[in-house]
């Protein structure tokens, strides 16, 4: 039998319900599945926005849902300086020194040292502290302070910040981890050369869209939910489908949504419709052909899983192996490699609708059988009392 009320830490850069990423989502819902056994105390910053750090919320404690938030303010925001510096260290890599590293992680942000401080004085308080993401500098500096009782939520991708040797030397046997797909798993084995002795493979519950609004358009179209992002691949499918229209002459649209600023577009069908509200979405989503997700670097991709909740087929880039095989699993989705085959799948979509229903009827089955909130509650509570 689980004991109740064990005190739990989630450690984030950001909680909110108003942020849009994937990471941020994922922890969001996880405190709150967690909360139903636990006594939930969440460590975080007082930022909303990953791209400046600057300072949203008021720094101090507050109490949503049955949660407790402990928010520390952000010294210094984002630097202007960071992209370049960033590029400057790609290079080095492997052989990036210590003292590069922190300041690449100061410059990054978000630079927040009382909340270091706090968990210095208060990790014993914990029976076990979720860290979110690796990336940043509040985990990287309280990941050590004790490595036995954490669980590591990595949300891993093949990038080459993940290859930097600092943080091969962090992520050690010592640590749990929670993996959201096998995929991400073998990942983790390839750049850090071992197998933990503690994980599990999870994923997330989604606590699925609000009631959707009903959303008129005369045309038909497709719809990408996300980071309007160029590391998104968002540049890449604008590209692809303004070239696809030019040879199929199909009367589609590619409606992008999400926080995040393009050129002013000058396709007549590629339309920008900025962040939304859940119920929104839900609406588009629902009227959609399909979803298009030409991301290469995703450790789990919850807006695939929303759209086969909404028995949307979904086309994914296959370099992302994790949406590839997710779509290989469930039978709910095709994926592409190049401009030919994106040409392919695009008219295979649209020329079977029937097939394109029974992919996104396959989606949903495997989305409510292996990320119901039942089955990912007991693997979290399986994690903690490993």
């Amino acid at each position: 039998m689980y004991q109740k009320l064990e005190k739990i830490c989630l450690v984030t850069p950001i909680f909110s319900s108003q942020a849009f990423g994937g990471a941020e989502r994922h922890a969001w819902e996880i405190a709150h599945l967690l909360s139903e056994d636990f006594e939930v105390h969440i460590v975080t910053t007082t930022a909303l926005d990953y791209r400046t750090w600057k300072n949203f919320y008021k720094a101090g404690i507050e109490n949503i849902n049955n949660l407790y938030i402990y928010r520390f303010p952000v010294e210094k925001q984002r630097s202007l300086f960071f992209p370049y510096f960033h590029k400057k260290i790609l290079k080095i890599n492997l052989n990036l020194s210590d003292k590069e590293f922190e300041k690449w992680l100061k410059l990054q942000g978000p630079y927040c040292p009382d909340l270091v401080e706090f968990l210095k004085v208060n990790i014993k308080n914990y029976y076990k502290v979720f860290y979110f993401t690796y990336l940043y500098y509040p985990v990287v500096n309280s990941l050590p302070i004790d490595k036995k009782k954490s669980i590591c939520i990595l949300t891993l991708h093949d990038e080459p910040m993940a290859y930097f040797p600092q943080f091969k030397k962090l992520f050690t046997n010592e640590i749990t981890y929670c993996f959201n797909t096998p995929e991400e798993k073998k990942l983790f084995e390839k750049i850090y050369d071992f197998t933990p002795s503690k994980y599990s493979i999870v994923g997330m519950h989604l606590d699925y869209l609000k009631p959707a609004k009903s959303i008129a358009r005369k045309k038909p179209y497709v719809i990408y939910i996300g980071r309007i992002d160029a590391g998104k691949g968002i540049l890449e499918l604008i590209s692809l489908f303004e070239e696809w229209l030019d040879y199929s002459q199909a009367d589609l649209e590619l409606l992008l949504i999400g926080s995040g600023k393009l050129p002013k577009l000058e396709n007549s069908k590629i339309f920008q419709l900025g962040y939304i509200d859940e119920e929104e979405k839900a609406g588009y989503l629902e009227g959609a052909e399909f979803l298009i997700n030409p991301s290469q670097v995703e450790s789990f991709s919850i807006v695939i899983m929303e759209a086969w909740l909404k028995e949307k087929a979904v086309l994914v880039n296959a370099k992302s192996e994790i949406m590839k095989n997710h779509c290989i699993r469930s039978n709910g989705g095709l994926y592409y490699y190049d401009k030919l085959s994106f040409f392919r799948t695009m008219d295979y979509l649209l020329e079977n609708p029937l097939k394109r229903k029974i992919m996104g009827q396959n989606g949903k089955r495997y989305v409510e059988l292996n990320y119901n909130k039942e089955r990912i509650q007991n693997k979290l509570k399986n994690l903690i009392y490993l």
